[in-house]
């Protein structure tokens, strides 16, 4: 099955990464926070764990690539 997910980032300070994120634009219902000291922690926040996990290993695999976390997008899995 194919995922596609939207997010925002919400806040970044050196001990959290905060996003919100949904399967449209307007409706970003759930949140995501990622600590980026341990970024392979499994990720806090609401919806599904494992759409959860998905967003945060390919936002966390962007901020390893470019140096700084994504301030919005699309995912698709």
């Amino acid at each position: 099955m194919a995922l596609l997910m939207r997010f925002r980032r919400e806040t970044s300070t050196p001990s959290t990464v905060t996003y919100r994120w949904g399967t449209d634009q307007g409706d970003l219902t759930w949140t995501l926070t990622i600590d980026p000291a341990d970024p392979e922690a499994p990720p806090k926040g609401d919806g599904d764990p494992r759409d959860r996990a998905t967003i945060a290993a390919k936002l966390t695999l962007r901020w390893m690539r470019e140096g700084d976390w994504p301030t919005g997008g699309a995912i698709q899995s």
